[in-house]
């Protein structure tokens, strides 16, 4: 009789570890629900970086493109001034179509200026993203961990706990 209460005694604790094994491998399938929507909202920050970083490019290029035409507003601009100073007594050249090309020239780089400020806090952005989704990223790296080793432990508990219910 004292051999039966104590193998009831057995059994009821590995009945009730199973019930905890249980309640544990729903507890880790909701971890596992939540790391996946966390791998997705990862990649989407993911193709998000991508496209700042495509506009990123189109900005560098469009810069590149603006640099370049600065360049040669202001190899324009020198070459109108030295043709104004070598033929300025042949030439009727006006005051204002000079000032016209320099105001274009201001306004290029202006525009240069401002597509450079665009650029700059784009990289910002940029940057402050990345810095972001790897935070994220070593999280929930480390919360996989935690669900794996939790996931092992269930499974050594239901190992024993089957073994247990295979000897009685």
């Amino acid at each position: 009789a004292n051999k039966v209460e104590e193998l009831q005694s057995k059994l009821k604790a590995a009945k009730d570890k199973c019930e905890d094994l249980d309640r544990m491998r729903i507890e880790l399938e909701d971890a596992q629900k939540a790391l996946a929507q966390k791998e997705v909202e990862l990649k989407e920050r993911e193709e998000k970086i991508e496209k700042l970083e495509a506009d990123v490019w189109a900005l560098t290029s469009a810069n590149q493109e603006l640099t370049k035409a600065k360049q040669q507003a202001e190899e324009e601009l020198a070459s109108v001034k030295e043709e104004v100073e070598t033929t300025r007594d042949a030439l009727d050249i006006s005051e204002t179509e000079l000032q016209t090309s320099e105001n274009n020239l201001k306004a290029s780089r202006a525009v240069a200026v401002s597509r450079q400020q665009a650029l700059d806090e784009l990289e910002q952005e940029m940057a402050r993203v990345q810095v972001e989704t790897l935070t994220e990223e070593t999280s929930l790296r480390q919360q996989l961990s935690e669900s794996a080793a939790e996931l092992s432990k269930l499974r050594n508990w239901q190992a024993w706990a089957s073994d247990m219910d295979g000897k009685q």
